[in-house]
């Protein structure tokens, strides 16, 4: 075939020589956008030596999710590219418990395949959507940054996004001329679910009376990720001052401990960074933690702002943050 814009962009933005001498596993639902990754990938040379494929069947859907689970494994066959399939134990509760647990699987399964990275199909569509669903709700810059493409997923595993420049229409035009069959899920329609709703009805008003709206909110979302990435390189020198400051409590298996901005100054935005990395690290529900949980914690690093419960208040995932003396002490207690 032609080369096509998803080619393209593949190239430009994961070139082969980046991952050719190290094994990539694919996750891959069974959907257009993983499927055309998964090809493109193929297309580009990529073969059993380089690739592995990981297939996590939530449970959720039914007989929708084992004929995906087939779909995937028969493409597999096909490609002659070996595979990793796993079902949940139990189905997820909720949409963020499903995602901790494909997260969890295609970390183990990339370990257990000699994988140095994990490879997910999100787009142009994705961050656009992403971008709005995460500006509504509150979020912050590091909200509107998401899906980065490049990000640590484990101490020795790095997950990429390479097709974060393609658009959803670009994908399904490179799989319509490959004559690639793919599956659909049909609750991706369902507008009771936000993101849905943003996608199906938001995004097309939106369209009609900004015709750069994508195009606008891509950019934003982009300067973001660049705005984020100097805030990291900062929060990481501010951490290193951190362990070298003098009269340091130990921190623990299941605690975190920084100085308050009186003892060691700092602008908040790198300190909550760094929060927000080392939190990350010790895989606490950072994701839960809102605004307000966040005003909460700068009052206590702030003496000049002390906060009216006192000095400790309660973070989501059970973790308390009090203040000992000019160090805050975050401990997260886990329920027996």
């Amino acid at each position: 075939m032609m080369e096509h814009p998803l080619l393209e962009q593949l190239r430009r933005e994961w070139p082969l020589e980046t991952w050719r001498r190290h094994r990539t596993l694919v996750a891959v639902s069974g959907g257009a956008d993983s499927v055309a990754l998964l090809r493109g990938l193929v297309e580009l040379g990529g073969t059993s030596e380089q690739l592995h494929l990981a297939h996590f069947d939530h449970r959720i859907r039914g007989e929708q999710s084992t004929e995906d689970a087939s779909f995937v494994s028969d493409l597999s066959d096909r490609l002659e590219i070996p595979i990793d399939v796993e079902s949940a134990s139990l189905p997820a509760s909720n949409e963020s418990d499903a995602r901790s647990q494909r997260y969890d699987f295609l970390v183990r399964s990339a370990y257990r395949n000699g994988c140095g990275y994990v490879a997910t199909a999100h787009h142009r569509d994705d961050r656009i959507e992403t971008t709005l669903h995460n500006i509504f709700r509150g979020s912050g810059l590091a909200g509107a940054a998401t899906p980065r493409r490049y990000r640590p997923l484990d101490e020795d595993l790095v997950l990429v996004r390479p097709l974060l420049g393609c658009s959803r229409a670009e994908i399904t035009d490179f799989l319509h001329q490959l004559a690639q069959p793919h599956q659909t899920d049909t609750s991706n329609w369902d507008t009771k679910y936000r993101r849905n709703y943003l996608r199906h009805q938001v995004l097309p008003e939106l369209r009609n009376v900004y015709p750069n709206v994508d195009d606008s909110i891509h950019r934003f979302s982009e300067l973001a990720e660049e705005a984020v990435e100097l805030l990291h390189d900062l929060a990481a020198e501010y951490l290193e001052r951190v362990a070298a400051a003098d009269g340091r409590p130990a921190a623990g298996e299941l605690s975190l401990v920084f100085p308050t901005l009186r003892c060691l100054p700092e602008r908040w935005p790198v300190v909550q960074a760094a929060i927000a990395i080392s939190w990350d690290e010790k895989k606490w529900p950072l994701q839960s933690m809102t605004r307000k949980h966040w005003s909460r914690l700068r009052s206590l690093l702030d003496s000049t702002a002390p906060t009216q419960e006192g000095n400790a208040v309660t973070l989501p995932g059970d973790v308390r943050a009090e203040l000992v003396k000019e160090w805050l002490v975050l401990t997260r207690e886990i329920s027996k």
